[in-house]
């Protein structure tokens, strides 16, 4: 639930600056849904907003622009908690 949290947390902190801030927003809220019911609902929300493509799917640029920004944070993280002396 705490990775959930910090995507959401990035994504909200994203929206006013350039990049994806709607993706992240629901990446977050799809790992927090599998354990909270309120996320789910309020995922169901955040994906009509998502940029979307004429036929409906969500772009790959705004995809893999996501999970960059996601694995560079988790290492970030990753690094600060438990490799820093």
């Amino acid at each position: 639930m705490f990775v959930g949290f910090v995507v959401v947390v990035i994504g909200i902190v994203l929206l006013p600056l350039p990049g994806p801030g709607w993706v992240i927003i629901a990446s977050g809220l799809s790992i927090l849904a599998k354990d909270v019911a309120w996320a789910d609902r309020l995922l169901q929300r955040v994906r009509r907003r998502l940029p979307r493509r004429a036929d409906g799917k969500v772009r790959r640029s705004a995809v893999a622009a996501a999970l960059i920004l996601m694995i560079g944070t988790l290492s970030i993280a990753s690094w600060f908690f438990y490799l820093r002396s």
